[in-house]
C-alpha cells in the first residue's frame, strides 16, 4: 500500500492561525519546528498526485496534505533550515530523500510494509 503526504510551509503569514480541527502531524515528522501551526489538513481515502522528480513519477493511494503557518513571521528560520529540518526527519525514520532542487524535496520511507513518499516542504 501506498501512503504520501504533502507538507507545505508558507512563513509569509501575519497573524497566527489556530490548529485545523482534528488534524495531526504526519507519524514520520513527529516533531514539529517551533512557532508553526497547521492551518489547512486534508485526508483522502485515495488519490493521485505528480511528483515533481526527474522524470516526474504519478502516485496513486492515501493521501494527507498538511499546511503549516508560522506564527510570528519575524521567527522565520530559512527555507533551507525547514528543508533540512524535514530530510533529516527522514533518514532518522529510515527513508531516503529522492529527488530535491531549491524548491522542493520528495522524500520516501517504508514503514509497517507500507511505502510512503512526500514531498515537503513547498516554500514560497
Amino acid at each position: 500500500m501506498l501512503v504520501w503526504t504533502l507538507i507545505s510551509v508558507d512563513g509569509i503569514r501575519v497573524h497566527a492561525h489556530p490548529e485545523v480541527k482534528d488534524s495531526a502531524d504526519h507519524p514520520l515528522f513527529p516533531n514539529r519546528m517551533p512557532g508553526y501551526s497547521i492551518s489547512n489538513y486534508r485526508r483522502l481515502g485515495f488519490s493521485s498526485y505528480n511528483f515533481r522528480t526527474r522524470p516526474p513519477q504519478a502516485v496513486e493511494g492515501r493521501y494527507t496534505r498538511i499546511h503549516y503557518y508560522l506564527d510570528d513571521p519575524k521567527q522565520h528560520p530559512g527555507g533551507l533550515a525547514i528543508r533540512r529540518n524535514y530530510e533529516n526527519a527522514i533518514k532518522a525514520a529510515g527513508g531516503q530523500v529522492v529527488f530535491t532542487d531549491d524548491n522542493v524535496s520528495v522524500m520516501k520511507a517504508v514503514r509497517a510494509g507500507c511505502r510512503s513518499l512526500g514531498r515537503g516542504p513547498g516554500l514560497h
